[in-house]
Formats: structure tokens, sequence, C-alpha cells
């Protein structure tokens, strides 16, 4: 919740569904539930981002993804366009709002 309201995006309005998975989902699991859910959110990418990112990529929703890196703390970060995002940015506690 912190992450979404960093980022000013709610997570789901009326009706809508909500996914929070491990980020260690393939590109099938994340195909699955994008077609189940309005918004997923993968937690822990760090290690994943890149698989991560590129699989964004191949789906169409590189655009529709936002990057939160320890949220809530002095040293958080929101990347709105994830084609920003650094090597440096790599975090244990991070996340991606992915928004369908």
């Amino acid at each position: 919740m912190a992450a979404a309201a960093s980022a000013a995006a709610p997570l789901v309005t009326h009706g809508q569904r909500l996914a929070i998975l491990p980020a260690v989902y393939g590109i099938d699991d994340l195909r699955e539930a994008i077609a189940l859910y309005d918004t997923i959110v993968l937690m822990k990418v760090n290690r994943t981002l890149l698989d991560a990112l590129a699989n964004l990529e191949r789906l169409g929703l590189a655009g529709r993804t936002i990057y939160v890196r320890r949220a809530s703390t002095e040293s958080e970060r929101v990347v709105q366009n994830i084609q920003e995002l650094t090597s440096e940015d790599l975090d244990y506690f991070s996340l991606l709002i992915i928004r369908r």
C-alpha cells in the first residue's frame, strides 16, 4: 500500500481484482495473472528484474508498469518509466505494479 501511495497509483478501484505475486513467476504465470486480474504486484523483483522487464515488454505492458524501491524509507525511489531503471535500482525491497 505504501508503494502504491508513493507512486500515486491506486492498486484497484470498484470491483477490480488484485494479485500479489513473488517475482519468481515466469512469463506463463504472468500471462495468466494478467488475464485474470486488473493489477498485478510483483514482489521482490531485484534478482529477476531484467527477466520481468523483458516479459513485460513482450506482453506490451512496459508502459503500464511502475517500479518502487524501498517504499516509505529515505532511500525510496519511484520509477514511472521502467526503461529508466539502472543496476543501482536493484533492491530486495522492491516491487513492480503492473496495470492491465
